[in-house]
């Protein structure tokens, strides 16, 4: 007798091979006249900085998610909108087949900017009051993030140690304090983007490209608030911190330092692998091709 799970496994792989041949279909019509444009893109995608990431790869406006414990759902692009200054505006809806989620829709809104698509997620047709928030980018994100890291700024060294999925701060004890929270919102190996949440209520956020050979922060932006998008407007504090870990982690020090000794980011001053934007723009840009000719076919 064949298992439920296993008649679903194989409904999944009919859906999607069903429905990626005919994306490629349509699509690879529309590229006769330019063969440089992407049809096949794979990205790593991650939600609320918390070692929740998957594979996404779609060909058309249809793809596969792949989570961990072997989850796996069906996206599709429901919209999407490039604008004249090279960015996009898009709708992604997620439903999983199997396992333990399965049965689980979500909808992720994001704007792609720079290589780099980025927004919020949540219950379909509640964009006001989404559950979190989310990245993808075809720069290969860290799949798990160090579980410690130093952090120093002109006031203070403090050392960062990995919580349930989140950045709590260590004591001179070796105790935990979750006085002081800092969420992942972009960890690739091109940026760093952490938010911090105090007890007190002061929140703030720090963005800094990556060196080349890794491990440590370049000079960044700072300021306060959480992060709202490249392209909010600050005031912000540039180059006044820096993040350590892995090989580097005791180029500054942690908490146990007491007073910081600040020492600014020094060479490398070469940034990490940068991201070709056109990429997931022509990609994006094909997905919108896609979909306006099974509007006129239907």
């Amino acid at each position: 007798m064949v298992s439920h799970l296993t008649l679903q496994t194989r409904f999944l792989t009919y859906i999607l091979s069903t429905a990626l041949a005919g994306s490629y279909a349509v699509i690879a019509q529309s590229n006769q006249s330019n063969s440089r444009q992407t049809n096949l893109i794979s990205f790593r995608e991650c939600e609320d900085g918390a070692n929740k990431c998957a594979s996404w790869t779609f060909n058309g406006n249809v793809g596969q998610g792949t989570w961990a414990a072997s989850e796996t759902g069906i996206l599709t692009f429901e919209q999407v909108h490039i604008n004249p200054d090279k960015t996009a505006s898009v709708v992604i809806h997620r439903s999983d087949v199997t396992g333990r989620k399965s049965g689980l829709v979500r909808d992720y809104w994001g704007t792609m900017r720079n290589g780099r698509i980025s927004g919020e997620y949540g219950l379909p047709g509640h964009q006001n009051a989404p559950s979190g928030v989310w990245f993808a980018s075809t720069a290969y994100a860290l799949q798990s993030f160090p579980q410690v890291m130093h952090f120093c700024d002109q006031e203070h060294c403090l050392t960062l140690l990995l919580h349930d999925g989140k950045y709590v701060v260590q004591m001179p004890n070796n105790c935990c304090s979750t006085s002081s929270v800092w969420t992942v919102y972009e960890f690739t190996p091109e940026r760093l983007i952490m938010n911090r949440r105090d007890a007190s209520g002061f929140v703030s956020f720090y963005k800094a490209p990556i060196a080349q050979n890794g491990n440590t922060t370049l000079s960044g932006d700072s300021g306060n608030g959480a992060y709202a998008g490249d392209d909010a407007v600050g005031p912000y504090m540039h180059g006044n911190f820096r993040f350590t870990w892995g090989t580097q982690l005791d180029a500054i020090r942690g908490s146990a330092a007491g007073i910081a000794e600040f020492q600014p980011p020094q060479q490398p001053q070469q940034g990490g692998p940068s991201i070709d934007p056109n990429v997931m723009l022509n990609f994006l840009g094909n997905v919108a091709k896609y979909a306006a000719a099974r509007e006129s076919n239907q």
